[in-house]
């Protein structure tokens, strides 16, 4: 998966054993189901005969508590947070904010240099974009360190689940957790400043839920674990590297 080449390997594999397998991934058992009738026996399925659930690695990074893990109710409630995020109107305000980052970003690492690193430049502005939409650090020192806990974080997400000392996946869990004590500090100063700017970031839609009080609020630990499987998603979807075949 980390070489991205995930489709070879499951169209070698349902080749090899047909289209319902048996398998071990990351230490657990698991039925490897594909083509259209095992779509459809997925998605007609409601949750009394199956149930979404990753990984004890997956929640041991990203938290019990995120929007992957949630079900029913609970799923709606958290999934009523990012779309208010993502509405058409909210999005045409990022447009500016994403302009003056690409902008600073290409005057600071790329005006007046013989060479570039593109790669590590656009993983560098993808992540400040994503920083400044979802906590509002448009200049922020702590930001470099985040991006290096954050790599540490993408790097354990594929890799086997030991938590043993020098192992990735063991950097990944103390990253989660520095991260998390960085964006308990953005919290606590977001949550100060609530009521002048309910809907600014991320961070402010998810304090902000049901008045920040009530059944429909969101406790600390689900802001902490939805804001780093945002912060997972708008990277991973932003930096995904196509495989070229020789």
């Amino acid at each position: 998966m980390k070489a991205n080449k995930a489709e070879k390997w499951l169209s070698d594999r349902i080749e090899r054993h047909g289209p319902v397998s048996k398998l071990t991934l990351f230490g657990f058992p698991t039925v490897l189901l594909s083509g259209a009738d095992a779509n459809r026996f997925l998605f007609s399925s409601d949750s009394t005969v199956m149930t979404l659930q990753r990984p004890r690695s997956f929640r041991k990074i990203f938290g019990r508590r995120n929007l992957l893990e949630m079900s029913g109710e609970e799923h709606r409630r958290l999934r009523a947070v990012f779309m208010r995020f993502l509405k058409p109107e909210m999005l045409k305000g990022y447009v500016g904010v994403m302009d003056g980052e690409v902008r600073r970003h290409l005057e600071v690492n790329w005006r007046g240099k013989e060479t570039v690193t593109v790669f590590p430049l656009m993983k560098m502005l993808t992540f400040d974009i994503m920083c400044t939409l979802f906590f509002g650090l448009a200049q922020c020192p702590r930001k470099a360190q985040m991006l290096r806990d954050f790599t540490h974080i993408m790097d354990g997400i594929w890799s086997v689940p030991l938590d043993l000392p020098f192992t990735s996946f063991r950097c990944s869990v103390q990253a989660s957790k520095r991260i998390r004590r960085s964006l308990l500090d953005i919290i606590q100063v977001k949550r100060s400043t609530l009521g002048s700017s309910p809907h600014e970031d991320l961070i402010t839609c998810f304090l902000s839920m049901g008045g920040g009080v009530g059944p429909e609020a969101l406790t600390e630990e689900e802001v902490l674990d939805n804001s780093l499987i945002a912060m997972t998603a708008a990277h991973e979807t932003h930096l995904h590297r196509p495989h070229v075949p020789d």
